[in-house]
């Protein structure tokens, strides 16, 4: 098993809204590339999205579909080319080789100090963009790992002096010791000689063994320099001019430049390593806080060496990127981190040889060479021990459930019942929870009582199912005990294995044979390969889904009718393939369609030929064979990225995530301007005594443990080394929370919106809790008093937000909405001081307003 860390995010291949769902149904209208066969009838490991998937989904930008991290990547410096001729014409086709690889490890939650089931996996994103695509004027930027980021000073921020040693004409106690020569910038390595007998730390200077003196000091001129501000290296007299020199000529070195840090700490008394000069153009190593690594500097860092430490990172502005090796494949000597929804590439070119015109492709593919099937029987183990929480997905069984038909009244005061009338369900779907929360809050109601642990979960669903006749069918779905079922991604519900042992051979005389393009005279050569091809595992499983009308064949028009269909797009999704990789180049089987595609050594096919040079080309398996887990057999097991994805998403894709609850309370906890002090992405401190740092919409620490905040960050999809800073704040208040924050916050950073999201998540029903207790002790024996589940959802949002916002010491919040009586509440707002001060930030009155018109 590699050292990779564990997945821990997940995230759809493109930007947008667009759930797993909308992607398979997208892929029903794609040119070709479907999974595990392509329209042609040859096995195909991968899914293609091109321009006809470019209307369904956003396809600007290809990102990383799990945390991971990069192992290899070619890229064409432009696409090369095939010549197909028809006749007297001659089509050139471009085709694009380049990719990524990623290698990611998939890992069982752990349970106590036992170790999981861990899994290799790698995603392939293949037919990407070429270089000359990234020249052009106003081109997205690459991938910072194909072309390295450049960065140069801000010219505004290029404010620092040169600091270094100085070099004196003299020793120490004679007139030339006031006369200073020259200042050596630190980075500089110098060989000392003899030292002064008074004062030894002072030694002359005998020759500068690396970097530049400013300004350069003339031949056989006599220097001393303070030993004491020196660093010693392994020669006894050779010596680092170091974080300790500090020395400052304007007059002698009058340039300006950014201080490097040791540690990029943020504090002031972080020891300058050097100064970056101004002009200069630098890469940074990986980082994502204020202070970033300084990586290699390519331009005017002539006059300086050794140059090391951390720079600011927003007093630094974009230069252009560095070219990488092309043409090639590059396999990383060094793993480059990558986290779920950063940028792969972007679609690049490529024309088949019957396509009339190149078209943007990108295969997306996901493999395994470890023994897939071991692995999920250890999985479904492990699943059977681990908690409810995890079991996020939803079964809905053919023949159990029913969608109740939508009718007008249905809302969160009155949501369907289970003895409605609706229509059976005629199929089995697995449905992704994220998918459910992530409905519009009019399509998810909740009825019954959480603390009474009879709460029943309905959701309005669209064509998502299919009557006992396969027609599709929209309504409300219940989640009922027995009826629908929850399962963990590790239980692989539904998922099954098909190891494939057929060749392009077979496969292509069965498609040839289906289409009546095989003569009489070829086909009974051909018809033991035929037979062994129709009853391969991958054809009979595909007949058994897809054949609907029973006629034996396979046609493009029913599998693109499949796919369009979730539940039947399901099932084929959840087949795991063994097979060999269409990268991995083998001649032999390409050689054997020789005869099939009239191509002989007398009588050549020249397409045919062009082709099998483009399969080559394509080809990367051999440069990485025996390395990162590679098998050298190329045959590996192939999964369908979508429905991996869907399955394994926990919470909802990076930009789809939603408030389930509470958006009232949200909207008021802070904003998302940067440039506004109520900000809310970063930490900060609300400004009275009783308030603890808080991080996005009112997560307080003032009063939670270090492992609490630990982990309600990593659950909010943090990374661990941030969520580590940030939990430092445990317990801190008042005036110690305020000093936190000065010393930490630009070097915690911000985080993104959909943490800040999931952070919030994960808080607010504990306030509702909170909330209930506080109603039941203010209202008991109150006359008129609704119950707390009775009460409208307007009104219950409004009573939480009162407790949210610390209003529990007296009973009138409460007892204001107790009588469900929308307008005594707004009364209750406009005409309290203490709360109607707050309503210019929180506008409960106007949420009020506007929930009664809407319901009017």
């Amino acid at each position: 098993m590699s050292d990779t860390p564990a997945i821990r995010n997940w995230s759809l291949p493109f930007p947008g809204d667009a759930s797993a769902f909308d992607y398979l149904a997208a892929l029903a209208d794609a040119g070709s590339g479907s999974y595990p066969m392509g329209r042609n009838g040859l096995w195909h490991g991968g899914i293609h999205f091109d321009g006809h998937t470019a209307g369904h989904l956003d396809q600007s930008e290809v990102r990383c579909i799990a945390d991971g991290e990069v192992i290899a990547y070619r890229i064409d410096a432009r696409y090369p080319y095939s010549e197909y001729r028809a006749g007297d014409v001659c089509t050139v086709a471009p085709f694009s080789t380049g990719f990524v690889l990623v290698r990611h490890r998939l890992q069982a939650p752990a349970i106590g100090e036992d170790r999981p089931p861990a899994l290799t996996l790698y995603s392939l994103y293949m037919h990407l963009k070429e270089w000359e695509g990234y020249r052009a004027e106003g081109a997205a930027a690459p991938p910072p790992f194909l072309g390295e980021a450049l960065y140069r000073i801000r010219a505004d921020k290029a404010c620092d002096p040169i600091r270094g040693l100085r070099v004196r004409a003299g020793r120490k106690g004679t007139a030339e010791h006031a006369t200073v020569l020259a200042l050596l910038p630190k980075g500089c390595r110098v060989r000392l000689g003899e030292a002064d007998r008074e004062r030894p730390q002072w030694r002359k200077l005998i020759v500068l063994v690396e970097g530049r003196a400013l300004p350069d000091l003339p031949a056989g001129c006599e220097g001393w320099v303070f030993g004491g501000e020196l660093q010693g290296t392994d020669d006894p007299d050779v010596f680092l001019v170091g974080e300790r020199a500090n020395d400052i000529e304007t007059g002698l070195a009058p340039g300006k430049g950014l201080n490097l840090r040791r540690d990029g700490s943020g504090e002031r008394d972080d020891p300058i390593t050097a100064v970056l000069p101004e002009g200069s153009v630098f890469t940074l190593g990986a980082g994502s806080g204020a202070y970033r690594p300084l990586g290699t500097v390519v331009e005017g860092g002539d006059s300086l060496c050794n140059l090391h430490g951390h720079v600011h990172f927003a007093s630094l502005e974009p230069a252009g990127t560095r070219t990488p090796t092309l043409d090639r494949v590059q396999v990383l000597e060094r793993p480059w981190p990558i986290k779920a929804g950063e940028p792969i590439g972007h679609l690049g070119l490529y024309q088949d040889h019957d396509s009339g015109s190149a078209q943007p492709r990108l295969h997306l593919e996901v493999f395994s060479c470890d023994d897939v099937p071991a692995f999920v029987q250890r999985s479904r183990a492990w699943a059977a021990r681990l908690p409810d929480t995890e079991k996020t997905l939803l079964k809905v069984h053919r023949g159990a459930s029913k969608l109740i038909p939508h009718r007008a009244g249905i809302d969160a005061d009155h949501p369907p019942r289970p003895s409605d009338e609706g229509m059976t369900v005629g199929v089995d779907l697995l449905i992704p929870q994220h998918l459910l929360d992530s409905l519009p809050a009019e399509r998810r109601l909740r009825a019954g009582s959480a603390t009474a642990g009879s709460v029943t979960n309905w959701w309005r669903l669209d064509n998502l199912l299919a009557d006992t006749e396969g027609k599709p069918i929209s309504g409300w779905l219940a989640e009922q005990e027995l009826i629908t079922t929850r399962h963990s991604p590790w239980d692989w519900e539904g998922f099954d294995f098909i190891e494939e042992t057929g060749r392009p051979l077979g496969e292509l005389a069965h498609r040839l044979d289906t289409d009546g393009r095989l003569s009489d005279e070829e086909k009974p050569n051909y018809q033991a390969q035929i037979d062994l091809a129709d009853k391969g595992p991958i054809r009979s499983r595909l007949h058994d889904l897809i054949d609907r009308d029973g006629d034996g064949t396979l046609a493009p028009h029913e599998i693109a009718a499949a796919l369009r269909k979730p539940w039947i797009a399901q099932s084929l999704s959840q087949l795991i393939t063994r097979h060999e990789s269409e990268w991995f180049w083998n001649p032999e089987k390409w050689d054997e369609l020789d005869p099939l595609m009239d191509h002989s050594p007398e009588t050549p096919n020249p397409n045919w030929e062009s082709e099998k040079r483009r399969i080559e080309k394509l080809a990367w398996w051999s440069e990485l064979a025996g390395r990162y887990g590679i098998g050298a057999d190329g045959v590996e097991w192939h999964f369908q990225p979508l429905e991996l994805l869907g399955s394994q998403l926990s919470k909802p894709k990076l930009g789809l995530i939603k408030v389930i609850e509470g958006k009232i309370t949200f909207d008021a906890e802070g904003n998302d301007m940067p440039s506004s002090p109520h900000f809310s992405r970063v930490i900060h401190w609300p400004g009275n005594s009783l308030s603890g740092v808080t991080l996005g919409r009112g997560y307080d620490m003032g009063s939670r443990s270090e492992s609490e905040i630990f982990n309600h960050m990593m659950s909010a999809g943090i990374d661990e080394d941030k969520a580590a800073k940030i939990s430092k704040a445990y317990g801190l208040k008042g005036s110690a929370a305020q000093n936190f924050v000065i010393k930490n916050k630009e070097l915690i950073g911000t985080i993104t919106r959909e943490q800040q999201i999931l952070l919030f998540n994960l808080i607010y029903p504990s306030y509702v809790e909170k909330t209930i207790n506080n109603y039941n002790k203010w209202t008991l024996g109150e006359p008129g008093k609704v119950s707390w589940l009775d009460l409208s959802l307007v009104i219950r949002e409004i009573l939480v937000d009162f407790v949210y916002q610390g209003f529990t010491k007296g009973p009138n919040p409460m007892r204001a909405g107790m009588n469900n009586n929308i307008d005594e509440l707004i009364r209750y707002i406009e005409k309290t001081p203490d709360i109607k001060q707050y309503e210019d930030g929180r506008h409960r009155a106007l949420h009020l307003k506007k929930h009664k018109r809407e319901a009017l």
